[in-house]
């Protein structure tokens, strides 16, 4: 019983140490965004092909969160970077972005309102 004891205690101090060391998915605004696009970033646009065809943010690239390859295709990204991540209205980046930090992300920005979010501010 004591053993069962001491694992159980051992494997929550490990999950406690584990779960600090991962870093958070950061929020990124529009405003932020556009001031950082005019540099060479990393930016995700994780919607379809299609979506992506009918507009995205500056020289994103087009990496598909529902397509087979993804984690392929984005594990050819510089996990040391910062990635900006966007979909249509925030709910596939923060899933992508999910992924992305299990599989050694350690950078990475997410804008909540998504390519819907950003039009309506971009037009304001």
């Amino acid at each position: 019983m004591i053993k069962i004891i001491i694992v159980f205690i051992c494997t929550c101090l490990t999950l406690g140490v584990s779960a600090q060391q991962l870093p958070s998915v950061k929020k990124i605004e529009v405003a932020s965004l556009r001031k950082k696009i005019v540099r060479n970033i990393q930016l995700v646009d994780v919607r379809t092909p299609k979506e992506y065809n009918e507009g995205r943010i500056g020289n994103a690239i087009n990496i598909d969160f529902n397509a087979p390859d993804f984690e392929a295709n984005i594990q050819k990204l510089n996990k040391n970077k910062r990635v900006y991540i966007y979909c249509r209205t925030g709910n596939r980046s923060v899933k992508a972005s999910e992924k992305m930090r299990a599989l050694g992300f350690r950078k990475l920005y997410v804008l909540p309102v998504g390519m819907e979010g950003w039009k309506k501010e971009v037009s304001n």
